[in-house]
């Protein structure tokens, strides 16, 4: 077990691994944390960003806003050139205090393009149940090979 211990990887090792966006801020709004999926998105490299003040490198994150009401925002969406993400923000409390703020991101387009798929489908089988439901006659169904 004590093997196991001495090959943990560090925190900033697992943050880097995490694919979704991870950025955090102490409670002047310096950044403090920023993986590697947040470079990705902002094209910002991390030695470019810790220690700076959010607004400075990353304007409109909502961590600020986070940092001065106290206030969680839960599933806000928000683009980035093609892509759509939807982002958690939360204020970071030590014993009733607010020392930070954390956003986590993760990119939801995909999910977006099957949940638009389901919705046309959806469309199309209540759109094929009125026709059927309609008509008092039978109706026949083949392919294009006679069957």
């Amino acid at each position: 077990m004590a093997k196991n211990a001495e090959h943990r990887p560090d925190d900033r090792t697992i943050l880097n691994a995490i694919h979704n966006v991870v950025l955090a801020v102490d409670g002047q709004g310096r950044i403090i944390v920023y993986n590697k999926a947040s470079e990705r998105l902002f094209r910002v490299p991390a030695a470019q960003a810790l220690g700076r003040p959010v607004d400075e490198v990353i304007p409109h994150t909502g961590l600020v806003k986070v940092l001065q009401t106290g206030q969680s925002h839960i599933g806000r969406k928000f683009t980035s050139g093609n892509s759509l993400f939807v982002v958690n923000r939360t204020p970071v409390r030590e014993n009733g205090v607010i020392t930070g703020a954390i956003g986590v991101a993760q990119e939801i387009t995909e999910l977006q393009h099957v949940a638009l798929e389901l919705e046309s489908v959806k469309q199309l089988k209540g759109t094929l149940e009125t026709i059927l439901d309609a008509g008092p006659e039978g109706y026949l169904v083949i392919d294009t090979e006679g069957r």
